[in-house]
């Protein structure tokens, strides 16, 4: 039961749960991949406003 538990979790997606720690994903180059995405991104300092019309 326990196995089928884990499988049922993994199914859920890439959250918390359904993950190993950070410390443990650096072996299955995940770790590689987010500091690249990281780069795309940028951490907006106000909250951007809806444009008109879309409110």
């Amino acid at each position: 039961h326990i196995a089928l538990k884990a499988m049922e979790m993994r199914r859920q997606g890439f959250f918390e749960p359904a993950m190993l720690p950070m410390s443990e994903l650096e072996y299955g180059g995940i770790v590689a991949r987010l500091r690249k995405l990281e780069q795309e991104f940028v951490v907006r300092k106000e909250a951007a406003k809806a444009p008109a019309g879309t409110e």
